[in-house]
């Protein structure tokens, strides 16, 4: 398909499909020559959590290894994993941008094409799950997303299905509201039955999924949602090496949260949990919570498990300096290769995760390698912040995995140290475009901060 004959193909489908201007939702063309032809979708609206947030998503035809065309990436994202972005980004109020580049030929891949068809006809089935939507309600849903759309008379949740559930029970807890009816898109005459369990309303689905990728119920409710989500349960850290304080929360006015050590359901017989005074766990347990209001349930289950570790064992190494030895190399790499197969083009010492020894701004890799100095015996959440990848190990383990050509992220991990020294590695590569690496520290009670440059010793 040539380009002329692609570019109109696009403007009817964003025309037909999308349209221009939809309630506060507008999609753009934007033409670039030859490097990129995108759609872009931008919308704001406020999350679950009553905050303005604005997501921002970019989505490609194909792989996220190249920015541009490449004739040799045949690594195309499906056709349900487009879908399921949509839903999932206009779950959070989110906007999204689906890019899609010419060759040198002026040609679009007949996999793109097909993509592009079969959105079309999804769209044409569920897109008022879609348009005029916002963000849902829902914390976590285990069997997908959902969108939520305010109509005269009531809300409409639009209950997108990842999961189809295999007893046929679509499950919604917490919604206090009683619905009118249920029904699967496009079909709205075929109504769903909808009975009230405790907190929650049940959808009852017949058969096997119409739809393999992403089938939507439409839930008609009587006035505006009236919404429990569980109690939040809050904590540092899921492991204790003796114990860890625990908190719930509810958003929600009068109710009263009762919890269960066992990850049972808690009833009004179970131990009441009193705002201001925290759970102080001491084992592992399965901790499990629930709102109620007049002895009633009115909301679903929250639960939590807590895992009772023995801390790593401090070296017994003495007379070490401050600083931190490094390994700098140069070469191409898509992930962090076997430094230690490779040899290192200098090396030497260091007070922090510095770039400074380097000689070529792009395609560079360096190993830093010492000791840390734990100031306690405590639960330790460590991070590195990178563009490209990045691993972190203590004592040999592997604690943090942030490998891959990336741009900046963050990626943490979770290990319980004693007071003393402990073995650290580093390893980062830097393909092209920025180069960053910050090394982070957490422990319970205390806010994250770059890791100290006294604790680094070699």
């Amino acid at each position: 398909m040539r380009l002329s004959e692609t570019l109109k193909f696009i403007l009817k489908a964003v025309c037909e499909i999308f349209s221009l201007k939809y309630s506060g939702l507008f999609f753009v063309l934007i033409i670039l020559p030859f490097s990129s032809v995108a759609t872009f979708a931008q919308s704001e609206s406020k999350s679950s959590s009553d905050e303005q947030m604005t997501w921002w998503h970019n989505a490609r035809f194909g792989t996220f290894l190249h920015r541009g065309y490449n004739k040799n990436d045949e690594n195309f994202n499906s056709s349900k994993e487009l879908i399921r972005m949509l839903a999932d980004i206009a779950s959070k109020g989110g906007n999204y941008l689906m890019n899609e580049e010419p060759s040198e030929l002026e040609t679009l891949p007949r996999e793109s094409i097909d993509r592009l068809k079969e959105i079309d006809q999804w769209i044409k089935d569920n897109g008022e799950s879609i348009y005029g939507t916002s963000a849902s309600p829902f914390r976590n849903l285990s069997w997908g997303r959902c969108t939520l759309k305010t109509v005269s008379g009531g809300d409409i949740l639009y209950l997108h299905i990842f999961e189809w559930p295999k007893d046929g029970m679509l499950i919604l807890s917490g919604v206090q509201n009683q619905a009118k009816k249920a029904y699967l898109l496009p079909d709205k005459k075929k109504k769903l039955k909808i009975e009230r369990k405790e907190d929650a309303l049940v959808i009852s689905l017949t058969g096997a999924a119409p739809d393999s990728i992403n089938p939507v119920v439409a839930l008609e409710l009587v006035g505006k949602l009236d919404f429990t989500e569980p109690p939040m349960i809050k904590s540092d850290f899921a492991l204790l090496i003796d114990s860890m304080i625990v908190e719930l929360f509810t958003d929600r006015e009068k109710v009263e949260i009762r919890y269960e050590f066992d990850g049972s359901e808690p009833t009004m017989a179970s131990n009441k949990y009193i705002p201001g005074q925290p759970i102080m766990v001491k084992s592992s347990c399965n901790l499990s919570a629930r709102c109620f209001r007049d002895c009633k349930p009115v909301s679903g289950t929250s639960r939590k498990k807590f895992k009772l570790v023995y801390p790593y064992m401090a070296k017994g190494v003495t007379n070490l300096k401050p600083g931190i030895r490094f390994k700098y190399y140069e070469g191409s790499w898509d992930s962090l290769p076997e430094f230690m197969k490779l040899i290192a083009v200098k090396e030497g010492l260091v007070d922090d995760f510095i770039f400074v020894p380097r000689r070529q701004e792009e395609r560079f890799g360096f190993t830093y390698h010492g000791y840390i100095k734990v100031p306690g015996t405590d639960i330790y959440a460590f991070s590195t912040e990178s563009d490209e990848g990045s691993c972190l190990y203590i004592d040999d383990k592997q604690v943090v995995n942030n490998d891959g050509i990336h741009v900046i992220q963050e990626k943490e991990g979770i290990i319980p140290l004693n007071k003393g020294y402990h073995k650290i590695r580093v390893e980062y590569f830097e393909a092209t475009g920025n180069d960053v690496l910050k090394v982070y520290v957490r422990s319970p009670g205390k806010i994250k901060m770059k890791l100290p440059k006294d604790w680094l010793f070699q």
